[in-house]
């Protein structure tokens, strides 16, 4: 089992998102909470997927010319 502690996050979204967020975290919290983990889960695995993207879109050295 991992490690966890409680957070509290504060968002400002539109008025109609906002309402729907509140009424699927009072009728099912632990919903809620999985769907912020996957979001989370998401935007890390992306971060991580550009990062490497762009490490290998660095141009290689061209090879020496050794027909000399």
């Amino acid at each position: 089992m991992h490690d966890t502690r409680a957070v509290e996050l504060v968002l400002r979204l539109p008025a109609d998102v906002a309402e729907s967020a509140e009424e699927v975290g009072r009728r099912d919290p632990e919903y809620l909470g999985r769907l912020i983990k996957h979001g989370l889960a998401r935007r890390a695995v992306f971060q991580e997927l550009r990062r490497a993207a762009l490490d290998s879109s660095a141009p290689e050295p061209l090879p020496a010319d050794r027909s000399a």
